[in-house]
């Protein structure tokens, strides 16, 4: 079923864009950090007081002035920092924006050394406080709530953004994905957070993929109280509850349906026939242009059984019709990559034509020229579905969901112009129903 399909995906590309993954990139990226004296105090405070409260049941906190402590310790904290940037070899610089009640700075990538010193500095004055009136040293177990209780919190960009640029990537790359996209429902989904996810870039780094931020990832100190899940709107949380309920609209929809459902237990032993038939066919000239159903299997279906399905797959007529089948993809599979040579010839002129606004206008000629089916890939019901490629840089910018969110229109992305041109060459052919799709 088209729900499980979407499940499968949703669940893969979670997998790939993990946590750790994004924020990974994100700390990677260029930081702009900024530490106020009264987040240095309130998390100096919360931290110590639940900390306090865990090691001394019902025991009051021993400062007469615990807040004036907490203030002297944040300060303590902020002279620290500002000491530690000040050394040219930190890899941490001062920033221009730094104030009476606030430090600023920048990091090429997240570096922990002046967060590590902060709290170090904090704690080292509650201690000589606690000195003071009698009372006993941090124990490890304070220090440790103590780091804990002062976090980065990034602000508008978020890891979870990070993991909705991959996921949507990961969903645009498959036919089922493509297709909430590229409809109303996917495309309000994209507008919501359009501005952040056109600042993430998809890169290769050492042949693994991961993402960078295109400007400065803007980082907060906050107390711990402040960091939950879904504290903030960009939240992992909060988004992939966006992006399940669009899904689930979807699914809903008109839109789905021409998505094909469920196949009975005979199309899907067919299907795995077929595919270990073909498997040897394409061994040849055509393995680049025909992919074999992905991850085909044989499912027991309700009131049937592994056996029974093993028979089916078997059965003499079945294996008559597998014969026929292959046959006539055989010749079908020829007939097509002849067609699509043809179709690339005609594509440029056909894509020139189409460029009228509101969609992209040809100025130079590159755009159209650089359009062209690149493979032919069968889906799950036997129609073709043709990937292409355009020049993307500078190109993409325009696309919805991946592109620009100041350029990106559903009438500007190049993926409209480019479906509509392959659809008007490939008219004159007579191909039938077939998909197209990005690369």
């Amino acid at each position: 079923m088209a729900k499980q399909n979407i499940d499968n995906l949703m669940k893969e590309a979670v997998k790939v864009a993990s946590d750790t993954w994004a924020r990974s990139g994100v700390d990677k990226s260029d930081q702009l950090v900024t530490v106020t004296d009264h987040n240095l105090r309130e998390a100096f405070k919360e931290a110590f007081s639940k900390s306090h409260q865990k090691e001394f049941p019902g025991k009051e906190i021993p400062f007469s002035d615990p807040d004036a402590v907490f203030r002297k310790a944040g300060n303590a904290a902020r002279k620290a920092l500002i000491k530690h940037l000040k050394n040219p070899r930190t890899g941490s610089n001062l920033h221009k924006d730094t104030a009476k009640h606030k430090v600023v700075f920048t990091q090429g990538r997240a570096i922990r050394s002046p967060f590590r010193i902060m709290k170090q500095a904090g704690a080292n004055y509650l201690n000589k406080e606690l000195k003071e009136v009698g009372a006993k040293p941090l124990s490890d177990k304070q220090h440790q709530d103590i780091n804990l209780g002062m976090q980065r919190l990034h602000q508008g960009v978020t890891v979870g953004v990070a993991r909705l640029k991959k996921v949507i990537d990961m969903l645009e790359g498959d036919e089922l994905g493509s297709k909430f996209f590229s409809s109303e429902i996917g495309i309000t989904f994209v507008r919501k957070f359009g501005d952040v996810l056109a600042k993430f870039e998809l890169v290769k780094v050492g042949g693994k993929d991961t993402i960078r931020y295109v400007g400065d990832v803007n980082v907060l100190v906050q107390r711990k109280g402040k960091n939950f899940a879904g504290s903030d709107h960009n939240d992992w949380k909060k988004v992939s509850e966006h992006l399940n309920k669009a899904l689930a609209k979807w699914l809903k929809s008109k839109d789905i349906a021409r998505i094909p459902g469920s196949k009975t237990v005979e199309q899907e032993s067919i299907e795995l026939t077929e595919m270990r038939v073909m498997q040897q066919l394409t061994k040849g000239a055509f393995v680049k242009a025909i992919t074999p159903i992905k991850n085909a299997k044989s499912t027991a279906k309700k009131g049937s059984s592994k056996k029974r399905s093993n028979k089916v797959s078997s059965d003499k007529n079945v294996k008559a019709r597998v014969a026929a089948k292959v046959r006539a993809t055989q010749s079908n599979t020829s007939d097509l990559l002849r067609l699509i040579v043809q179709i690339n010839k005609d594509l440029p002129d056909t894509v020139r034509k189409n460029m009228n606004a509101p969609a992209l206008q040809n100025r130079t000629g590159r755009f159209a020229e650089s359009v062209k089916i690149t493979d032919v890939v069968r889906t799950p019901k036997g129609y073709p579905s043709l990937g292409y490629t355009y020049q993307k840089n500078p190109y993409q910018v325009f696309e919805m969901g991946s592109g620009d969110a100041r350029w990106a229109t559903p009438e500007r992305d190049p993926r409209k112009i480019i479906d509509g041109s392959i659809r008007e060459a490939a008219a004159q052919y007579a191909i039938g129903r077939f998909y197209t799709r990005r690369q």
